[in-house]
């Protein structure tokens, strides 16, 4: 297991999603271009963030949303994210990936029911949180 909490889940996902690495403020954001400053170690940081970004196959993610111009931001707050998340927790059935070891008998089934419950659970605890609204581009 990575974790028990959706957030440990969502913040080893390579595809969909940004926390911020410090406290900074966003500095441009148009163009499919998201550039953040992070005052305390000086650095800037520039993330492509294409209206669709292709996941798998044939299958691609729409942006859901992502922090306007000015916007300052603490460590861990989301700077984006795609449709496979919604405020930070990974919509059902997305990017819930688990790692086995065949250990006492253990074996790849008991990951996938292990999936399944994360799932689920991730799933419940998105419908009890109060949403904030939003923004569609």
């Amino acid at each position: 297991m990575l974790g028990n909490e959706w957030r440990d889940l969502s913040k080893t996902s390579s595809l969909g999603i940004s926390f911020a690495e410090e406290d900074g403020e966003v500095i441009y954001n148009k163009n499919d271009i998201m550039i953040e400053h992070y005052p305390g170690s000086g650095k800037i940081n520039v993330d492509r963030i294409p209206p669709k970004q292709k996941t798998s196959s044939i299958f691609a993610s729409s942006l859901r949303d992502s922090l306007p111009v000015g916007t300052k931001f603490k460590k861990d707050d989301i700077l984006y994210e795609y449709d496979a998340y919604l405020d930070g927790i990974p919509s059902s059935g997305y990017n819930t990936w688990t790692a086995y070891c065949p250990f006492f008998g253990f074996n790849h089934e008991d990951a996938d029911l292990e999936r399944l419950f994360i799932t689920i659970k991730l799933f419940f605890e998105a419908c009890r949180q109060k949403r904030r609204p939003v923004k569609r581009s």
